[in-house]
């Protein structure tokens, strides 16, 4: 299941409710959530009654991160989204997630390796490396520039220089 750590014995719906365990606003406002997972994720509405084990990949991260949903948090930690996901299927959970930034104020805090899709839908990036080269830095200063989250790129290009300054 590539780490998406959906309960693979429970329906999708069931996954979906598991993030609302701790809420205490009632079962009516639960619902309206779970009603908003599924207008972000209508692939779920369809499959709610499958066991999460017999469902696509990106199925699962959309159930993954729907559960999350399920709690009405302020912020999500999202480790690899794209990880084992079909190219179309990770533009699709990408566009879903800035949607869910823009629409409903909720914060994706990403860790990503796939720089380019993560940067193209990110407000800031900031880029963990060891650079072992000039080549290296180069090549994740011109990644950062192409994004267009130029803030960032100015503030990693800094950054290069004083470590290229030590560990060259």
């Amino acid at each position: 299941m590539e780490g998406r750590h959906c309960f693979a014995h429970l329906t999708i719906e069931e996954n979906l409710l598991t993030g609302a365990y701790t809420r205490r606003d009632g079962k009516a406002a639960v619902a309206q959530t779970l009603e908003k997972v599924y207008a972000y994720f209508p692939r779920l509405k369809t499959r709610r009654s499958s066991q999460a084990a017999y469902t696509s990949g990106g199925e699962q991260q959309m159930c993954a991160i729907g559960r999350a949903l399920m709690a009405n948090p302020k912020m999500v930690l999202l480790d690899e989204p794209s990880m084992g996901l079909a190219p179309q299927i990770v533009e699709e959970v990408f566009e879903i997630v800035k949607d869910l930034n823009t629409k409903e104020g909720v914060t994706f805090l990403l860790a990503e390796q796939n720089t380019n899709i993560a940067l193209r839908y990110s407000d800031y990036g900031w880029l963990a490396a060891q650079p072992d080269s000039a080549a290296t830095l180069a090549t994740a200063t011109r990644t950062l520039l192409q994004s267009g989250v130029a803030d960032c790129a100015a503030s990693y290009s800094a950054a290069l220089a004083n470590i290229g300054a030590l560990t060259l």
